[in-house]
């Protein structure tokens, strides 16, 4: 079996794109139909910000506080015109909408077992865990309701 550096060097290698999402979902929890449709119009390194303009309730239009490599993963990305932080490459004009092939190529090759929306669960556990408040991580993950937020928080029995 690879090491774990390995098969994040595979993944890397079979999509950047891929790659660059499930970091920003990971470091950020946001939902990846969101950061591919990451707009560069709504990204402000002054402030360290990025807004989610579209998203599947109010709740889920929101402001963000980036994280440094989220940061560089975005400033890297913005260094080509255009609309969209992640483009399309097969159709001008629009942003990537799915990365199931490459997750799918990268999950064959490596033998990992995930859904990307796994993401997000690690990620408001991890939160949680290091004791934020379940409010703040419902507001970060765009989520409405405790009862919603508690669906991604899984506590293990040592925490």
């Amino acid at each position: 079996m690879k090491s774990l550096v390995t098969k994040t060097q595979y993944a890397f290698k079979i999509s950047k794109d891929l790659y660059d999402v499930g970091r920003i979902m990971i470091f950020q929890g946001c939902r990846p139909e969101e950061v591919m449709a990451f707009e560069q119009v709504n990204v402000d390194f002054r402030s360290g910000t990025f807004r989610i303009t579209r998203g599947k309730s109010k709740a889920a239009k929101r402001t963000l506080e980036m994280y440094e490599e989220t940061a560089w993963i975005l400033r890297s990305r913005m260094q080509t015109m255009g609309r969209w932080v992640f483009p399309s490459p097969r159709k001008a004009g629009k942003h990537i909408t799915k990365l199931t092939n490459p997750h799918n190529n990268t999950l064959e090759e490596t033998g990992l077992v995930f859904v990307p929306y796994d993401l997000r669960h690690t990620i408001a556990t991890r939160w949680v865990e290091s004791g934020i408040d379940l409010p703040t991580v419902a507001a970060w993950l765009g989520h409405s309701s405790l009862a919603c937020v508690m669906k991604y928080v899984h506590i293990r029995p040592a925490h």
